[in-house]
Order: C-alpha cells, then sequence, then structure tokens
C-alpha cells in the first residue's frame, strides 16, 4: 500500500502538465529561435552535444513538432496562441536543434 500512497504525488504532477495551456503569443515575425528563448528555453536546456532534443521516428516532423507545442503533453504545457507561421518557424528551428534518435 505505500508504493502507491508513494507514486501518487507523481502521477498528480503528472497529470496536471496535460491540462495546462501558456498563453504566449510570440510577436508578429519573429524567428523560431526568438520563440524559443521566449516560451520554451526555461524549461528545455542544451543537452551534451549542443543539441536540445532527441527526436524518435514519430516526432521526427515539423507536423509532429507542431502538434506536441500546440497540444502540450504530459508535462509540458500546450501553446494553442503561437500561429501558423510562427509555429512553422518554431517547429523549424526545434527540428534543426534536435538529434534523431
Amino acid at each position: 500500500m505505500k508504493q502507491g500512497v508513494a507514486a501518487l504525488p507523481l502521477f498528480v504532477l503528472l497529470a496536471a502538465g496535460c491540462s495546462q495551456t501558456n498563453d504566449y503569443v510570440p510577436r508578429a515575425g519573429a524567428s523560431g529561435e526568438d520563440i524559443f528563448r521566449d516560451a520554451c528555453f526555461e524549461c528545455h536546456k542544451p543537452k551534451e552535444g549542443g543539441h536540445y532534443f532527441e527526436l524518435g521516428p514519430d516526432m521526427a516532423g515539423t507536423d509532429a513538432i507542431a502538434k506536441k507545442i500546440t497540444g502540450g503533453g504530459l508535462v509540458m504545457p500546450a501553446f494553442p496562441k503561437i500561429p501558423g507561421e510562427e509555429l512553422q518557424r518554431l517547429s523549424e528551428y526545434v527540428l534543426a536543434q534536435s538529434k534523431a534518435e
């Protein structure tokens, strides 16, 4: 029974991330790097080797990255207010700064 109780705070923390949204809105024409620095860098620091992410085959494209940014994840909040062109620039920047698994 103690294992279930100990796991409860972790579950609550992970579940809370699913419902979070971030109301960040980039300035019109912002570069992917600018948006990343303003909205993402607080949580995503470069890994050894200088890349930010290790992307599996399911995330190795800008469409999948854009969907993750817009919808969020277990711990990552959703960023629904990053519009089309800026979302595309951010997705391209993330892909360029990532390493494929």
